[in-house]
């Protein structure tokens, strides 16, 4: 057994103080954190490229696969993946990564056309009838896709708000974060409460992967420091920047909402960044009383559950007090059922941003 491996060993082991200290294995002098954490995705996915430039592709497929699991939200893996196991001659294989990969958001039809690596499995029929669906228009309320880095490179889904001739050019727009385990798919549906009335939706997923009972999740941050929450907020805010691009957005009209650790998210950038958003949203939600000192005047609507366990109601209290303390008068709305988010609340949530916009 490796001297690293018995040294770990031990430290597990309950034992008795040693008089004097023993110097560590000399393993460890040298070990760093990203030897632990091993290559990144991106990393990977570069080293991948370099193989199937080689002609080397099932060891690039063990790469890519790799790559896929330490970021799921990333199209160009799966398109890769597809590509080697075309060059491979496992069509329908190929095909299944290729669609997860256009699912996900790689959709330049004009460069899969082109692909040198799907020569092989071109006339198979697995691959016709995803050409076949890719061609065709795309479906009304799927949206687009923005990548951004703050630093951690990232992307986001973008929904526009369905617009009708007698509305402003030029509407509203939220910022939607997913709780702790959660995915930003798991509020796609949902937003419809929004985009059907006019509001463009940015779902934000959060960037660090966890396991959960329901399977592969994610977090906005891993731990409630500053280092971590000012991240996420940066996140945040290229996500806006990259939907005031891509959408006709009204600047003055920004709102924020989120679930859980996601309306944590949702509170520390209404109280934080001032002049960026019109009002906030959390649900299920909390803020660190202390950390709530004279932030600027904004408009927040506030749903928490009686019976929630994961935010109980003292914690909920607790930023409503502060809140008032600091001269905010923040609208509580109270919900049956526990720690969880409707598309119920969410119909509320965008009839109160539209009441407070300024069609002007």
């Amino acid at each position: 057994m490796p001297a690293l491996c018995l040294f770990l060993l031990a430290l597990a082991a309950p034992q008795a103080p040693a008089p004097t200290p023993v110097p560590p294995p000399q393993e460890l002098e040298t070990l760093s954190p990203d030897q632990v954490r091993g290559p990144s995705p991106e990393a990977l996915h570069n080293h991948a490229l370099s193989l199937m430039g080689q002609n080397q592709h099932e060891k690039a497929l063990r790469l890519l696969a790799e790559a896929m699991r330490r970021r799921p939200d990333w199209p160009l893996p799966a398109y890769n993946l597809a590509c080697c196991l075309a060059r491979l001659g496992h069509a329908e294989t190929s095909v299944r990564f290729l669609v997860d990969a256009w699912d996900r958001g790689f959709q330049d039809l004009d460069a899969l056309e082109r692909d040198p690596d799907f020569d092989a499995i071109r006339s198979h029929k697995a691959f016709q009838t995803a050409l076949k669906r890719f061609r065709a228009p795309r479906r009304e309320g799927a949206g687009s896709w923005a990548e951004v880095t703050a630093p951690i490179t990232h992307r986001v889904r973008l929904l526009p708000g369905r617009r009708t001739t007698d509305m402003p050019p030029r509407g509203p727009l939220v910022l939607l974060f997913h709780g702790a385990g959660g995915r930003a798919e798991d509020f796609h549906e949902a937003s419809r409460a929004f985009t059907e009335r006019g509001i463009a939706v940015a779902l934000v997923p959060g960037p660090y992967p966890v396991q959960t009972e329901r399977g592969l999740g994610f977090t906005h941050f891993r731990a409630r420091t500053p280092e971590e929450r000012s991240q996420a907020q940066g996140l945040a805010l290229a996500a806006l920047e990259a939907a005031q691009e891509k959408l006709p957005v009204d600047p003055r009209q920004v709102f924020v909402s989120g679930f859980s650790q996601g309306g944590l998210l949702a509170y520390q950038l209404a109280l934080t960044v001032p002049g960026r958003f019109r009002g906030a949203v959390p649900i299920g939600a909390w803020y660190p009383a202390e950390e709530v000192n004279t932030p600027q005047p904004i408009s927040l609507l506030v749903f928490h559950s009686p019976e929630d366990r994961t935010v109980p109601l003292a914690r909920h209290e607790a930023t409503r007090a502060a809140l008032e303390k600091a001269g905010l008068k923040p609208e509580v709305r109270t919900y049956q059922g526990g720690h969880v988010v409707t598309a119920a609340l969410l119909n509320q949530a965008a009839e109160w941003m539209l009441n407070l916009a300024a069609w002007d």
